[in-house]
Parts: C-alpha cells; sequence; structure tokens
C-alpha cells in the first residue's frame, strides 16, 4: 500500500512540475502550407483564392484528379504555384487565435526566366489589403531565382494574412516554389 501511494505521490509530483514549467500550457502552434496542404478550403486555416486581393478575390476549385487547386488560368498544387498575368493566386490564412506571429517566407522560380521574362512578384498583406507588408520580386533573368522574408506579426482571433503571387504582364515561365510557415510561440 505504502509502495502504490509513494508511486501516485511521485506521478503527482511529475506531473505538477510539468505544470509549473509550463509543459502543458499553450505550445507553439505552426502552420504550413505544404504540410497542411488539403482537399478542403479552410483546412488549418488556409484557403486558395484568385483575382484581386482587396477587390472580391473568389475560391479556387479543388480538382481531385489532379490533386490541385485551379482558376480558368491559376493553378495551385501544394508549393507549386502558377500565376496568369490576368489573375493573382491569393493564399489566404485566418488566425486560429490572438497573439504574435513570425512568419516565414520563401519563394522561387522553378523555371529559369528568359532574359525578356518579367518574372513575379510576391507580396504578404494584413488587415490592411491596400499596403503590403512585404513584397518580394524575382526576376531570373536567364538564371535561377529565390528570395526569402522573415516578418512578425501580430493577429487578432480570426484576422487574415494574405500571400499574393502576381505574374506581371507575362506568366509563361512564372511556375514558383512558395513555402509559407506562420508561427505562434
Amino acid at each position: 500500500m505504502r509502495r502504490k501511494c509513494a508511486a501516485m505521490m511521485a506521478s503527482l509530483l511529475c506531473v505538477l512540475l510539468i505544470l509549473a514549467a509550463g509543459g502543458c500550457g499553450e505550445s507553439v502552434q505552426t502552420f504550413n502550407n505544404l504540410t497542411d496542404y488539403g482537399a478542403q478550403q479552410g483546412h488549418m486555416g488556409w484557403s486558395y483564392l484568385f483575382g484581386t486581393v482587396n477587390f472580391q478575390p473568389t475560391f479556387m476549385t479543388y480538382n481531385a484528379y489532379s490533386g490541385c487547386y485551379n482558376s480558368t488560368v491559376t493553378s495551385v498544387v501544394g508549393a507549386e504555384w502558377k500565376p496568369h498575368q490576368n489573375e493573382d493566386i491569393i493564399l489566404r490564412f485566418e488566425s486560429p487565435k490572438s497573439g504574435k506571429a513570425s512568419v516565414h517566407c520563401t519563394v522561387n522560380l522553378m523555371q529559369i526566366q528568359r532574359t525578356d521574362d518579367d518574372g513575379v512578384l510576391f507580396s504578404v498583406y494584413g488587415r490592411d489589403t491596400g499596403k503590403a507588408l512585404t513584397e518580394m520580386s524575382l526576376t531570373g533573368n536567364g538564371e535561377e531565382s529565390a528570395a526569402e522574408e522573415k516578418l512578425s506579426v501580430q493577429l487578432k482571433k480570426g484576422d487574415f494574412l494574405y500571400f499574393v503571387l502576381n505574374a506581371g504582364y507575362v506568366s509563361d515561365n512564372d511556375l514558383t516554389h512558395v513555402d509559407i510557415t506562420v508561427t505562434f510561440a
């Protein structure tokens, strides 16, 4: 009986130590457009849209046969985004909670741009869709092109972050690898 009581007390002490150290409190939450990619709009907070970020963006349709989201001229398959000069690709993230989040974006043109290609523009927007939080311009000019950005944002539960890929005037060689991670501490 004493051994059982001692074992229970030891277990209780371990639980109390974990709680005191913050081990069972709010943990780090990480959201990534690659690992969270799914066939349902809004899965893990991610929604796939096209159009213009500040004027009625439209939901893309999921094509189960090819495993991609698409409009009539744009498509998204996980990290591979193919914009069109007439439609931006917009990935919208809905914040699951309030707090400070770090956002890490890497963007790579997957095809080497010709010297006459205009590349792509990748932008991140918050509540104010009229003003970008950050922008990355990728113009290969005959070479591989990549960019990376880290930023910190204060979000309220239900706030949106918009990640927008714009093809510019020509979209022939604009297949782009996009990797976005949003982390709440």
